[in-house]
């Protein structure tokens, strides 16, 4: 049976604009599956809990990011082990999701740059009869996502300091290493790759500048994105 990631759909330069779903493909392309993608951006339509990204292997349905790796790495044989054992991959691949993720949203739907570059991209994705109104309500929801995380209850010098903050934080784990917890990729890195690769010069100038600075952890996003044959460098 073929292999179907149902995903939010691509934007530009980027397979998902979802950096989940963008987690998952960089999953299917490293363990070398052939895999077919279908685009909604009602996820209801496809999994009944709302959930996307969705993977349909072997005729059965699997939701939510961290657990597909999972079965990916039970399932295939081939391409590297996601989740070799190890706390600290287990650690970096939740916290990337949990918190890292956030700052990609702030960027992409709060920071008016940010908001204004993408708003043409996520219109086209609409039905032409909601593309009126649809972006509009999109990030009205996704504003309300973030109050609710407490992210922008903060002043914003203070989230872009945190985010440098992190982002100073993985560098330093990467002196002496290629990946974030050794010599091999795991989970960790297509996690945190993933929530950073979102972070573009043409949606997110100021963050993707910041990523820039960091030298060991722009080259392991990239390293990660072009391993999975998914290119990130266009400015």
């Amino acid at each position: 049976m073929p292999t179907v990631l149902h995903q939010l759909p691509p934007y530009d330069f980027l397979p998902s604009l979802s950096p989940f779903c963008l987690k998952v493909h960089v999953a299917l392309r490293l363990k070398g599956m052939a895999f077919t993608t279908r685009d909604t951006l009602f996820a209801k339509t496809v999994n009944p809990r709302g959930k996307l990204p969705y993977l349909v292997l072997d005729g059965e349905g699997h939701e939510d990011s961290s657990h597909i790796l999972r079965v990916l790495d039970a399932k295939v044989r081939d391409g590297p082990k996601l989740f070799p054992g190890g706390g600290d991959v287990e650690l970096l691949e939740d916290w990337a999701d949990e918190s890292l993720y956030w700052f990609g949203v702030y960027a992409k739907f709060e920071d008016p740059e940010g908001w204004q570059r993408l708003a043409p991209h996520f219109r086209r994705m609409f039905p032409a009869p909601l593309r009126l109104l649809g972006p509009t309500v999109g990030r009205r929801q996704t504003r309300a996502k973030l109050k609710a995380h407490g992210l922008t209850t903060r002043a914003p010098a203070l989230v872009k300091a945190e985010f440098e903050r992190h982002l100073d934080a993985l560098e330093q784990r990467l002196d002496g290493r290629r990946f974030l917890t050794g010599d091999a990729l795991t989970a960790a890195d297509v996690g945190v790759s993933a929530m950073l690769a979102q972070l573009h010069p043409r949606v997110a100038p100021w963050w993707a500048a910041r990523l820039d600075e960091r030298k060991r952890l722009k080259a392991l996003v990239e390293d990660v994105m072009r391993a999975a044959g998914v290119g990130v460098s266009a400015a």
